[in-house]
């Protein structure tokens, strides 16, 4: 009964279906399915039961692959198996439900397999080895018959897609935007797109008169259109004659437009098949070149008369064109300068050798700039600042370069003075440096002889003296000490002016109480100093931040109120790329009309003989050299506060 259907009609989608109807009452199961061999796949062609939809078609077709489940190791070791416990089996893959027993058995055409049936039960070892042997051979019986058939679908899938392409292609090419002719090898029109009819205004209907007319027919009308109607005819007998690919020709019509053509020839097997004809309109292109020509002829004479020299070069360093101002900067004319390598005219050995290696990098597409010493016409020297870039062609390959030069001369003149002048400068502040070290010893000396002579004057008489005279050698002392503090604050302001000394890492926090201490132990005992929080490290070395803390705290205990309590805070905040310190005072404070002078050298606000006037100006140029800022708030009275920042 089987056989009998299965070979009943030639519609193998049709006999598939009643084989595994049959086969599956053979088997008492409501679950049978075939699956066909189509490009090396098992693909479910037939199916009963709940596999199938309302329109009775198969619902989620599964395709699967040699060695993809237990079907497809069917259809590698070629055997039929039976599966009595199908949660056992690791291959065993789930088709709409689980059941747990499953038949296999392959379709072999000799040793080509050329299909699978495939039944499940929900029952555990449903299937008998009986039920195996007679679907073996079933199978074998069939073999021919599927394979054939299962040929012939492919034959007629294949047939239906290629149809379908053909009509694809042929919708694609009768809408493609460019306007294409397909010539027949023996000279007639194939096929016209409707835009080649658009852009020479024939009217859709008249295609078909077209199609099947000889190509020279269609010449002779079409070449109307165009101003050089001879050219455009015979220029098509002699593409045709050579047939090799022929892009953008550019052809001028008679009503302003322009249009590139496209010729390829169409072989296969080496034989001429059909000619393809494309036509594009770039009058847009055309007008924009045209415009973009009368710009450049426009500029160009800008450019020619500026005063920065350009040079263009080939990838071979020659020269293809200079500009006026180029040749006003180095005496040549243009005729002595294009077509020759400009380097070997206007350069030195060393400048060449620069010019060389610009122009490796300039191959790797890389712009700079750079200087170069330059020999003119008539021998002298100049010195050029150079812009170097690649110059690219439409594909974006570098053909070359271009080069903007600028004369420096003058200003690379003014440098080597400036640099000579510097030169001096520190040359002559090193003098003073050491006039400043000479003058502070040669003035200590004597004034530690009249200190030790009015020392001893004072031990010898001091019986004999009076009170007046006492008085007199007391004025003297202080005198010796004032004038002793102002050569020594000198000498530091000269150190601190010239001093070069790196910047290291620096704890403040230790610093500062060094500080304090010395304070406390041999200065001052009434006023009390707070460091509010750690202080941090800084980078600056620790003389210059020793300089700035302990002038800042010594003026502050120096210019206390003894009327009250007397304090000073220390403290700090962190801030971006800086640390901003601040000391602040319960003092006298600082009248409003000396806040100009509080930072400058010498300056003194009262007669304090314990002061030299320069503490706050050592204070203010070590930060600012630095980097750093300084600033204050006073109220007479009331107080004062220094805010400054080191850099971290």
């Amino acid at each position: 009964m089987i056989l009998k259907d299965l070979l009943a009609t030639d519609d193998i989608k049709s006999n598939a279906t009643d084989l595994v109807k049959h086969i599956a009452e053979f088997l008492g199961t409501d679950d049978c399915i075939f699956y066909g061999v189509l490009n090396k796949n098992l693909v479910q062609m037939a199916a009963i039961g709940t596999k199938l939809d309302s329109t009775h078609k198969i619902k989620n077709t599964l395709t699967l692959k040699p060695n993809q489940g237990i079907v497809g190791s069917v259809a590698v070791s070629k055997k039929g198996i039976i599966v009595g416990d199908t949660s056992k089996n690791k291959n065993y893959i789930v088709d709409g439900k689980v059941r747990f027993s499953e038949i296999t058995v392959p379709i072999l055409l000799g040793d080509e397999l050329v299909g699978i049936i495939d039944a499940e039960h929900p029952e555990k070892h449903f299937f008998r080895k009986q039920q195996l042997d007679v679907l073996s051979k079933i199978s074998t019986l069939i073999s021919l018959y599927l394979k054939n058939a299962i040929n012939e679908l492919d034959k007629s899938n294949k047939q239906i897609e290629i149809e379908k392409a053909k009509n694809r292609l042929e919708i694609v090419f009768r809408s493609d935007s460019i306007p294409r002719v397909i010539e027949s090898q023996n000279g007639y029109i194939e096929n016209v797109s409707y835009s080649f009819l658009k852009m020479f205004n024939i009217p859709v209907e008249d295609e078909q008169k077209l199609i099947g007319s000889t190509c020279s027919s269609a010449r002779e009308l079409l070449k109307l259109y165009f101003t050089k109607e001879e050219v455009f005819t015979t220029r098509i007998d002699d593409i045709l004659k050579n047939k090799q690919v022929v892009l953008n020709e550019i052809l001028e019509l008679k009503d302003g437009r322009y249009v590139s053509r496209d010729y390829t020839p169409i072989f296969h097997n080496e034989r001429l098949q059909a000619h393809i004809w494309g036509y594009k309109d770039v009058t847009s292109q055309i007008n924009y070149d045209n415009n973009l020509e009368r710009q450049n002829s426009k500029y160009k004479s800008i450019i020619d008369n500026i005063n920065l020299g350009l040079m263009e070069l080939d990838n071979n360093d020659v020269t293809i064109s200079v500009n006026n101002a180029f040749t006003r900067m180095c005496g040549y004319t243009s005729e002595e300068l294009v077509g020759k390598k400009a380097k070997n005219i206007l350069l030195n050995k060393k400048g060449i050798k620069i010019i060389d290696i610009k122009n490796h990098i300039r191959d790797n597409r890389v712009s700079d700039l750079y200087e170069i010493e330059v020999i003119t016409k008539n021998g002298d020297i100049k010195y050029w600042l150079i812009s170097g870039a690649p110059s690219t062609n439409l594909k974006n390959e570098v053909i070359g370069s271009i080069g903007v030069h600028l004369d420096i001369t003058p200003l690379k003149t003014l440098m080597v003075s400036n640099e000579n002048l510097i030169s001096d400068l520190t040359v002559r502040n090193d003098e003073l440096s050491n006039y400043a070290h000479m003058v502070s010893h040669d003035l200590k000396t004597p004034l530690m002889t009249v200190s030790s002579c009015i020392n001893w004057l004072n031990e010898d008489n001091k019986d004999h003296l009076n009170e007046e005279s006492l008085e007199y050698i007391s004025i003297i002392k202080n005198a010796l000490i004032d004038m002793n503090k102002l050569i020594s604050s000198t000498l530091l302001y000269s150190k601190n002016r010239t001093s070069k000394t790196e910047n290291n890492p620096t704890e403040v926090q230790l610093i500062v109480e060094s500080i304090i201490n010395i304070l406390y132990n041999g200065v001052i005992n009434d006023v009390d100093i707070k460091i509010l929080k750690p202080l941090p490290s800084v980078h600056l070395n620790e003389v210059k931040t020793r300089q700035i803390f302990q002038n800042i705290i010594e003026n502050a205990c120096k210019y206390r109120d003894i009327n009250k309590k007397s304090f000073i805070e220390i403290d700090w905040e962190e801030c971006s790329d800086y640390f901003q310190f601040s000391v602040k005072d319960n003092g006298i404070g600082i009248a409003e009309e000396h806040f100009d002078i509080v930072f400058d050298s010498f300056k003194k606000l009262n007669n304090r003989t314990d002061s030299s006037g320069i503490g706050l100006s050592i204070v203010k140029k070590v930060i600012v050299s630095n980097g750093g800022k300084v600033w204050f708030d006073s109220k007479t009275g009331v107080g004062s506060t220094f805010y400054f920042t080191i850099t971290k």
